[in-house]
């Protein structure tokens, strides 16, 4: 039976080690740190018990430190086992109970600490009736967790009471009337209890980690969605630039054509590099270079200028490298916008300014007309959701400079000279 003791205590420590080091891992996990306790102090006690595994591993221990383990570890089992199931099941406990029941515990192990053993021997009747206070407390909110249907209830009430079981062969072997076979069950009720709560522990590792699964699966699906969602934002891009501007540059096209044949081959031309420039993109997160993104602006004002003629004008003030990378389509509507809303308005046209520099690591840019301007009611509003007229040129750029960055577009009108500005940082999200 020895063997079995020695082996019991050995398989006890590696449960605390194991669980002490899980605590150590995940700090919040209280539960785990209160089990690694209980699983050193069964061992403790064990070492102290039956065939006093102690005596053959410190033949030398005397008999107040014997006596020492015994009643430490005696004055805290069952409140360690209550702690241990108020991790689990906290809304079954009064609080205000809890406090009462554990205290006792506390006060045995000060009175055990400043005096001695022996003093402590005359006391035991008071712990064994503290001891059953808590057995019963521990039973009630046990039965209260199984009525109520919660998760490992009816395993950790069986094993709370093999539990108890085994305590009161504790306590009959302590006061000598029983016999060391009977006594010797206190080591199996043991064995089953902690494996009970290695299993719970064990449970609610599972649970988390199924969690943890399905909540990355949500996340696959929330990534996938976005992929979606970006698709169906830049299809709905694409589609609002092509109809009106599409209809217009056929029609100014067209009027080419009777003039000059030449010039309208080119517009032609420009319109397919157009075309393909606004189509050629699927992703709105997709990045380009300022130089094709200037490169599509001038296509587009080109076609532009092929309808209104030299009353709208482009001008760019470069000072940036053409390599840098931008998000595809910031640019261009923002120049398209300014045409159709500014300076195509204006009796006698007007011009539209790109202006780029670089600011520390930022690309700083200004895109500027002197067309009607807007009024200070309409710029109030002008990013605003409720702005549907705006189509994709100011809103879709704004937000979707917000959710790359952090930092949307910025609009001023003053005196019938209205500024767009936006920062491109250096360091791009991906």
């Amino acid at each position: 039976m020895l063997i079995f003791q020695m082996f019991f205590i050995g398989g006890v420590l590696i449960f605390g080690i194991h669980y002490f080091f899980l605590f150590l891992l995940q700090s919040k996990n209280k539960t785990a740190l209160i089990f690694a306790v209980f699983c050193f102090v069964t061992a403790l006690r064990s070492l102290v018990w039956g065939e006093t595994p102690l005596m053959i591993l410190q033949p030398n221990a005397s008999l107040d430190l014997r006596m020492y383990m015994n009643y430490l570890t005696g004055y805290n089992y069952v409140a360690i086992v209550i702690l241990f199931v108020y991790s689990i099941f906290p809304f079954e406990f009064n609080k205000k109970i809890l406090g009462l029941i554990l205290v006792p515990s506390l006060a045995f192990d000060v009175l055990l600490l400043s005096t001695s053993p022996e003093y402590m021997t005359f006391k035991t009747n008071y712990l064994y009736i503290l001891l059953i206070l808590q057995m019963l407390y521990i039973m009630g909110v046990l039965m209260k967790a199984v009525l109520r249907k919660r998760d490992n209830g009816a395993l950790m009430f069986i094993a709370i009471c093999v539990l108890i079981w085994a305590m009161n062969e504790d306590i009959i072997n302590f006061i000598l009337i029983g016999n060391i076979n009977l006594t010797y069950m206190f080591l199996f009720g043991n064995l089953a209890v902690i494996m009970a709560m290695s299993y719970v522990q064990a449970r609610q590792q599972a649970t988390t980690y199924k969690k943890l699964i399905l909540y990355n699966e949500k996340l696959l699906e929330a990534d996938k969605l976005k992929d979606k969602i970006m698709a169906t934002e830049m299809s709905f891009l694409q589609a609002q630039i092509k109809p009106h501007f599409l209809y217009n540059a056929l029609s100014a096209i067209a009027n080419v054509c009777e003039k000059d044949g030449k010039a309208a081959g080119k517009l032609i031309i420009d319109l397919a590099i157009y075309l393909r420039g606004s189509l050629g993109f699927n992703n709105l997160d997709k990045m380009t270079t300022i130089d094709k993104e200037l490169e599509f602006v001038d296509t587009y004002f080109h076609i532009e200028q092929a309808r209104f003629g030299q009353k709208i004008q482009l001008q760019k003030e470069i000072e940036v490298l053409l390599d840098a990378q931008i998000p595809v389509l910031i640019l261009q509507p923002l120049v398209e916008n300014a045409v159709r809303h500014g300076i195509s308005k204006k009796p006698g046209g007007g011009t539209v300014l790109v202006r780029m520099k670089q600011i520390a690591e930022n690309i700083y840019m200004e895109i500027e007309d002197d067309g009607v301007g807007i009024s200070s009611e309409e710029l109030a509003v002008i990013l605003s959701e409720s702005r549907p007229d705006q189509g994709v040129g100011l809103l879709n750029i704004h937000n979707r400079l917000l959710k790359l960055y952090g930092r949307g577009l910025e609009i001023s009108s003053v005196s019938g000279r209205t500024c767009v500005r936006l920062w491109i940082p250096g360091v791009m999200k991906q």
